[in-house]
C-alpha cells in the first residue's frame, strides 16, 4: 500500500521538478560569446570604473556628429541631461550594467580589426553586433590606449533605432577631475533617465 502511494508521488515530484527545472534554464541568461571576450572584459572594466562621463552622438549620414545626451555615472548611479540645452540632470538611477539579457549577449561575432599604434591616442579597434532589448546594431568598438575600458562606441541600429536616429556615437572620458556627480541644485528630482 505503502509502495502504491509513493510510487505517484515520487512521479509527481520528478515531472514538477523537470518542469522547474525547464523553466528556469529557459529564463537563464545566455552564454556570452567567445570571440568577444576582450570586449565584454573592457566593458565590464567601462561600467565598475568609479567615476567617469560619457557623450553621446547623433551621427548625420554626412558624417557630422551633434551632441544628443550628455552622463556622468558614479559607481552603478547614473545622472543624464539632453547636451547642450542648459538642462538640470535627471535624479539619480541605478543602472545594472549586463553583459547578456534574454535577446543574447550584449556583444557578438566580435573581430578585430586593428591594433594600436604609436600615433594614435585610443587602442585596438573591433566591429561586434550589439544588441540591446529588442534593439540591434552594427557597433564599431574603440578602445582605450591600454585596452582595458571602451574609448568608442558607434552604433548603426539594424530597422528602428533606440533613438530618433539611426548611427549613435558614445564617447567615454575617464580624467581625473571631470566633474563628479550632479551637486543637489542641479538636479532635477521629477525627470527619469533616457531608457537604457
Amino acid at each position: 500500500m505503502i509502495d502504491a502511494i509513493r510510487t505517484p508521488l515520487l512521479i509527481a515530484i520528478s515531472v514538477a521538478w523537470f518542469s522547474f527545472t525547464s523553466a528556469s534554464s529557459a529564463f537563464a541568461e545566455p552564454s556570452l560569446d567567445p570571440t568577444c571576450s576582450v570586449i565584454n572584459e573592457a566593458y565590464r572594466n567601462t561600467r565598475s570604473t568609479p567615476q567617469y562621463s560619457q557623450v553621446l552622438y547623433e551621427v548625420r549620414p554626412d558624417g557630422q556628429q551633434l551632441a544628443f545626451l550628455e552622463a556622468r555615472f558614479s559607481g552603478s548611479v547614473l545622472y543624464e541631461r539632453y547636451a547642450g540645452k542648459g538642462e538640470k540632470w535627471s535624479k539619480p538611477t541605478t543602472v545594472d550594467w549586463r553583459l547578456a539579457d534574454s535577446n543574447g549577449p550584449k556583444f557578438s561575432a566580435c573581430k578585430l580589426v586593428t591594433r594600436p599604434t604609436k600615433d594614435v591616442t585610443w587602442g585596438s579597434y573591433y566591429t561586434a553586433v550589439w544588441i540591446g532589448g529588442w534593439f540591434k546594431a552594427d557597433a564599431e568598438i574603440w578602445l582605450t590606449g591600454d585596452g582595458l575600458r571602451f574609448q568608442k562606441l558607434q552604433r548603426r541600429f539594424r530597422g528602428e533605432g533606440q533613438f530618433k536616429f539611426q548611427v549613435a556615437m558614445e564617447t567615454f572620458n575617464y580624467d581625473a577631475v571631470q566633474p563628479g556627480a550632479p551637486t543637489d541644485d542641479q538636479v532635477d528630482q521629477s525627470k527619469t533617465a533616457f531608457p537604457h
